[in-house]
């Protein structure tokens, strides 16, 4: 039954029941109060009864041992007793064998009367009554009940009797109801109004602070329990059922709360979307990048086997040049041998120029493609430095969410770490272009050197023709034409194994390069983990 009330209305039942129940205690405190008071009241008539029997019991030995006569014991014993007085409303009677008063301390004027004369509220006498209750009953106490009008009123009275053994004497007390209830009421009004004060004054306290609490909560407390449940289980929908409640209640906090973590999930879902629309782009240029270097490599391999050629060529026009030279003492009889070798030295040597145009070529081109590989570097630096911005941002909004968001920022670390290494590697493949480019513009260089050595080469071969047809004129001039064809030649094969030797080094720079690029791309794939994982938190929350 109590689960279908409201919060206010089980605190308003507990607070009715607590002053219920201390009322009730306190009633039971004063019901065991009254007991012992009618308990102390008994033992305190009995001790008033045995003190003044034990006087009367005193001078009666007295008299039996021959101390006092009978007369004087009496006398002495009459003296003492109507002497003998106690609190105001406590009071003893003694009456002799004949029911006369011998002694009544706070009523003197009934000394000398009988007790037959007393009266109960129906007439009858009490000195009879208690003459007949006695008998022949000595030293035990009698108990007995009766009434009396006094004041107008009837009250009843409870009193207590014993018989001497040696005199006969009655020895009589008691106590009415009416001082009973009045000793009882004049302690328990004030026990029963600081009872109702203490149990109004808790319930009032009970009250005020299940109201505040009433207050503090904004709702009841299965509302609250059920936002709570709710925010914990992800589910972060506005309740319209308690969109006024105040600020500073535990339900206001709670739809503050849910707000706030709305609008940090919207941004972490926006910042995701926008990481992984960046993550997609990166992977796409990594995967330009790797068709770049893929081609760059092909290409160096062809310029390295051109300048191999070339190579192989000059090493053949140095040894046709000193065959030439030995030969200039038998030109007259191998002129028209010479003239031969000098012919096809020419095709060669054409041959070589040509090839070595085709390399400048294909070295302008690699220039060309690493000028590319730079520009997309760039872009790919740009989404790192972008995507480690976001990750901080979404770190910092995780930051804010609290525990609730500390899945988000473990996520937006990982997200920034891998930024940052894309970024490093994109700067390590930024060096790699550079050294690249200077050696494409030493290639470069080394291979216009050839061709003008080409050219000139070509030239002097010409020139040998010519003098060939005057062999016998020229022996000298064609000696020193051939020393000097011999010299160049040999400057064309160091030309040419150091341009070997360069476009090896960028074979290397582009295989160097394809590995970064691969790197960078396993970096994209574990970001695009990262951002699937993130998703999947976010999608835990109702929004």
């Amino acid at each position: 039954m109590l689960n279908s009330l409201s919060l206010k209305s089980k605190i308003s039942f507990f607070v009715g029941l607590l002053f219920i129940a201390l009322v009730s205690i306190a009633l039971l405190g004063l019901q065991a109060m009254r007991h012992a008071s009618e308990a102390d009241n008994i033992a305190r008539i009995n001790q008033l009864m045995k003190s003044t029997t034990n006087i009367v019991t005193q001078f009666e030995q007295l008299a039996q041992s021959g101390k006092l006569t009978e007369e004087q014991a009496k006398s002495y014993a009459t003296q003492m007793l109507r002497e003998n007085k106690y609190h105001d409303s406590e009071y003893v009677y003694v009456v002799n064998a004949q029911l006369d008063f011998v002694a009544t301390p706070h009523d003197p004027q009934l000394h000398g009367s009988s007790f037959n004369d007393f009266k109960d509220a129906s007439g009858a006498s009490i000195g009879r009554m208690v003459e007949r209750l006695v008998g022949n009953k000595t030293s035990q106490i009698i108990t007995y009940h009766w009434n009396s009008e006094r004041d107008g009123e009837i009250v009843d009275l409870t009193s207590v009797v014993q018989k001497t053994k040696g005199w006969g004497w009655y020895v009589g007390t008691g106590i009415s109801a009416k001082e009973v209830d009045e000793r009882y009421w004049s302690t328990a009004k004030w026990l029963l109004t600081y009872a109702l004060i203490i149990s109004a004054v808790m319930s009032g306290i009970l009250a005020k602070f299940g109201f505040a609490l009433i207050k503090n909560l904004g709702a009841e407390i299965d509302d609250v329990l059920a936002v709570v449940k709710n925010v914990s289980r992800g589910n972060l929908k506005t309740n319209n059922k308690h969109h006024d409640a105040p600020a500073d209640s535990i339900i206001g906090a709670m739809n503050y709360m849910q707000q706030a973590l709305q609008d940090v999930v919207h941004s972490i879902k926006e910042v995701s979307s926008s990481l992984n629309d960046q993550s997609q782009a990166s992977d796409k240029r990594s995967t330009e990048l790797d068709q770049l270097t893929h081609d760059m490599s092909h290409e160096t391999q062809i310029v390295a086997a051109t300048i191999t050629q070339l190579s192989a060529s000059a090493g053949t026009v140095s040894s046709h040049a000193e065959q030439a030279a030995e030969s200039v003492k038998e030109a007259e009889r191998q002129g028209q041998s010479a003239f031969s070798l000098t012919e096809e030295s020419a095709k060669t040597i054409a041959l070589l120029e040509q090839q070595i145009e085709s390399a400048g070529n294909n070295i302008q081109i690699l220039d060309d493609e690493v000028t590319n590989i730079d520009s997309v570097l760039s872009v790919i630096q740009g989404i790192a430095e972008q995507t480690n911005l976001l990750a901080l941002n979404a770190a910092i909004e995780a930051a804010r969410a609290g525990d609730q968001g500390r899945g988000f920022a473990v996520v937006a670390d990982e997200v920034r770490q891998l930024a940052q290494r894309t970024q490093a590697s994109t700067e390590e493949i930024q060096q790699m272009i550079s050294k690249l480019q200077n050696a494409t513009k030493d290639a470069k260089h080394s291979v216009t050197q050839s061709i003008a050595t080409s050219e000139e080469t070509v030239t002097k071969s010409q020139k040998v023709s010519q003098e060939l047809e005057k062999i016998a004129h020229s022996l000298s001039a064609i000696s020193s034409m051939s020393h000097q064809i011999s010299v160049a030649a040999k400057e064309q094969l160091e030309a040419g194994e150091d341009s070997a030797q360069r476009v090896v080094n960028i074979s290397d720079t582009a295989a160097n390069t394809a590995e970064v690029s691969h790197q960078a791309h396993s970096s994209g794939d574990q970001i695009k983990l990262l951002i699937t994982q993130l998703e999947k938190e976010i999608n835990k929350f109702e929004l």
